[in-house]
C-alpha cells in the first residue's frame, strides 16, 4: 500500500528535479554566452529575484481566503465535494482572489512609487532588474 503511493511521488520528484537542473543549466549557459558579470550571474542563479515580499504574501493570503470562503459555502449549501459545482466554486474563488490581488497590488505599487523615502532603493532595484533582463536577452 505504501509502495503504491511512494513510487509515483518519487517519480514525480525525480522529473521535477531533472527539469530544474536542465533549466538552470540553460540559464547559466545563456548568461555565460552574454558575458554577464559574476555578480549578476550569482544573483540570478541564487534566486534572489524570487518575490517573497508582502505582495507575494498578499496574493497567497487572498487566494487562501477565497478558497476558505468557497469551502464554507460548500458546507452551507447541499453541495458535495464530488459535485462539479463544488469544483467550479473553488476555481471561481481562487480566480476572485487573484483578481483582488491584481487590483490591490496595482494600488500598492502606485502608492509605494510616490513614497520619497524609498526612492533610492527603488531606483537601485529597478536598475538591477533591467541589467538582468537586458543581459539575458
Amino acid at each position: 500500500m505504501v509502495v503504491e503511493i511512494l513510487v509515483p511521488l518519487a517519480f514525480f520528484a525525480a522529473i521535477v528535479l531533472i527539469v530544474k537542473v536542465v533549466s538552470d543549466n540553460r540559464v547559466r549557459r545563456k548568461l555565460i554566452d552574454a558575458r554577464v558579470s559574476a555578480d549578476v550571474t550569482e544573483a540570478v542563479l541564487s534566486g534572489r529575484f524570487v518575490d517573497f515580499t508582502r505582495l507575494g504574501a498578499l496574493k497567497w493570503g487572498l487566494i487562501v481566503l477565497g478558497l476558505g470562503g468557497a469551502l464554507v459555502l460548500i458546507e452551507l449549501f447541499p453541495i458535495t465535494m464530488s459535485d462539479p459545482m463544488a469544483f467550479g466554486l473553488l476555481f471561481l474563488a481562487a480566480g476572485g482572489g487573484l483578481i483582488a490581488y491584481y487590483l490591490m497590488a496595482d494600488r500598492l505599487e502606485v502608492s509605494e512609487e510616490n513614497d520619497p523615502s524609498d526612492w533610492s532603493r527603488q531606483q537601485s532595484e529597478h536598475a538591477s532588474a533591467e541589467e538582468v533582463s537586458d543581459e539575458l536577452n
